[in-house]
C-alpha cells in the first residue's frame, strides 16, 4: 500500500501523541520544585495560591458578633466582680440587682450536664468550681443578665493521686494545640500572621507530614499525671468531639481540667434560643477565642508547674476553610505570649531534626516511639513508626510508613523508556480513544 504524505503525517502525529502520553504518565514530575528528593520519596512544593485554586477560595465575610455588655467580669486572680463601668452603659444601679450562681455538673459521664441549686452571690467572690452560670435579676425578678463562665482554681482533682511538680529542662510542659480540617496550604493562605510568628520563632514546619489511618492511641495524659503534671483537655463542639462522636466518651473526667461540661451548657443555651449565642459567637465573643482564653488561663495559673494540655478547635474550619482566617489574630497572640522555642530547651541535634521535617513522616512517628530509649519492638523492626528524635531513612516510602496511596504526598513517578510494559499499556489505551 502506498503511503501518502498526508497519511504519513497522521501516523507520525498519532505516534507523537502516544509517546507524549506515556511520558506524561510515567516520567518524573518536573513541573513543581521539590521540597525533598530521595529514592523513596520526592515531595513537590505546591503553591497554595496557584491560579487554578482561586475559584475554590472565596473570601470570608467580616466576622461580627452581636454586642454584649459584661456586668460581671473575671479578675486576674480568678475572682469575679461587678463591672462598674458597665452599669453606667446600661443605665442600671448595682443596688437594684440580685445575683445568683449555679455550678455546671456532669451527668452520666459525658452524656449531659445539669445546673446545681441556685445560690445567692455576693461580689466580689471566688467560686468553687471550674464552670458556672451567673444570673442577675432586677427588683421585678426579671433576669436581665446571664452568662456561662469558666474559671480556674489551682486544685487537686478528685482523681489525682500524684502531687504537682515544677518544670525543669528534663520535664518540660507539653501543649498540643490543633485546628480541625486545616492543611498546611490552608494555614499559609488563611493564617498569615500566625505563620509569620511561627517562622520568627523558628518553629519546625513538617512539610512532608501526612495523616495515615487512625490507630487506637493510649491516653497520654495518664502518663503525665503520674509524673507530676497538671492536665487539660478542651474541645469546642460536644456533638462531634474526638472522643464522643459515635463513641461513649469518658465516664470520669479524663483530665484535671476538662471543658466538655461548659461546652454542653452552651449547647443547651442554643437549644433554648438564648439571643447572644450561635455557631461562631457567645456573648459578644468568638467561640474559638473562648477556648483559647481558657487555655491561656490554664497556662498562666500553673506557670512554672509541669503542664500537659490538649486543645482542639473545630468551629474555625470544620465547615469551610474561608472562616479559618477569623482566628489569625487570636492564634498569633497565643503563640507570642506562651510558646517557647523547643530547640533551645531540648538537647537534640537541630540540624538533624530540621532534616526530619522535610522527610516523609506521619503521626505514628510522634506517637509510637519514646523520646529516649528505643523499645525492643522498635529495635526488632516491628513498629512502623519511627521516633522523630531518631534518624528517618532517606529512602523511606509511603508504603514503609503504612500510608495509603490516597494520602501519599510523594511524587512517586519515575522515568521509564517507551518499551516499558506500562508505556505499552498506555499506548494501547490511547489508541482505543
Amino acid at each position: 500500500m502506498k503511503i501518502t504524505k498526508t497519511r504519513l503525517f497522521l501516523i507520525l502525529l498519532i505516534f507523537s501523541l502516544v509517546f507524549t502520553c506515556a511520558l506524561i504518565l510515567i516520567q518524573k514530575n518536573d513541573i513543581f520544585p521539590i521540597i525533598y528528593d530521595s529514592y523513596g520519596c520526592s515531595i513537590p512544593i505546591l503553591d497554595p495560591f496557584d491560579k487554578s485554586l482561586r475559584q475554590f477560595l472565596p473570601k470570608a465575610e467580616p466576622f461580627v458578633c452581636k454586642s454584649f455588655v459584661f456586668l460581671v467580669y473575671q479578675m486576674n486572680n480568678n475572682t469575679i466582680a461587678f463591672n462598674q463601668s458597665a452599669f453606667r452603659i446600661v443605665n442600671i444601679t448595682q443596688s437594684t440587682l440580685r445575683c445568683y450562681y449555679q455550678t455546671i455538673m456532669r451527668v452520666d459521664g459525658d452524656k449531659g450536664v445539669r445546673m446545681n441549686n441556685t445560690i445567692p452571690l455576693e461580689l466580689p467572690a471566688t467560686l468553687p468550681y471550674d464552670f458556672y452560670l451567673v444570673t442577675c435579676r432586677n427588683s421585678s425578678e426579671v433576669i436581665i443578665y446571664e452568662i456561662y463562665s469558666p474559671i480556674f482554681h489551682q486544685r487537686l482533682s478528685v482523681h489525682r493521686d500524684f502531687l504537682l511538680a515544677e518544670e525543669s529542662p528534663q520535664h518540660l510542659s507539653v501543649i498540643l494545640f490543633g485546628i480541625d480540617s486545616v492543611s498546611r496550604s490552608s494555614a499559609i493562605r488563611r493564617l498569615p500572621k500566625t505563620m509569620e510568628i511561627l517562622r520568627d520563632m523558628q518553629a519546625y514546619d513538617f512539610k512532608g507530614y501526612t495523616k495515615p489511618y487512625m490507630d487506637t492511641i493510649p491516653f497520654l495524659w495518664k502518663n503525665y499525671s503520674k509524673n507530676g503534671y497538671t492536665t487539660f483537655y478542651a474541645e469546642d463542639t460536644p456533638y462531634m468531639d474526638t472522643f464522643n462522636y459515635l463513641k461513649g466518651g469518658f465516664q470520669d473526667p479524663p483530665t484535671d481540667h476538662y471543658m466538655r461540661p461548659y461546652q454542653l451548657a452552651l449547647r443547651n443555651a442554643v437549644k433554648r434560643n438564648y439571643p447572644y449565642i450561635n455557631y461562631n459567637c457567645y456573648n459578644g465573643m468568638s467561640r474559638h477565642s473562648l477556648q483559647i482564653n481558657y487555655l491561656k488561663q490554664f497556662l498562666d495559673l500553673y506557670k512554672g508547674k509541669r503542664r500537659f494540655a490538649l486543645s482542639m478547635i473545630n468551629v474555625l474550619c470544620h465547615n469551610s476553610e474561608k472562616t479559618l482566617q477569623y482566628g489569625d489574630n487570636d492564634l498569633r497572640t497565643l503563640y507570642e505570649a506562651h510558646c517557647r522555642l523547643f530547640r533551645r530547651s531540648h538537647a537534640i541535634d537541630a540540624n538533624d531534626y530540621t532534616r526530619t521535617t522535610k522527610i516523609k513522616t506521619c503521626d505514628v512517628d510522634v506517637l509510637k516511639q519514646r523520646f529516649s530509649r528505643p523499645s525492643i519492638a522498635y529495635r526488632e523492626g516491628k513498629v512502623r513508626g519511627i521516633s522523630l528524635f531518631q534518624t528517618i531513612p532517606l529512602a523511606r516510602t509511603c508504603r514503609d510508613a503504612c500510608i495509603p496511596d490516597t494520602y501519599c504526598v510523594c511524587d512517586q513517578t519515575i522515568e521509564e523508556p517507551t518499551s516499558h510494559a506500562l508505556a505499552k499499556q498506555c499506548q494501547k489505551q490511547a489508541c482505543k480513544c
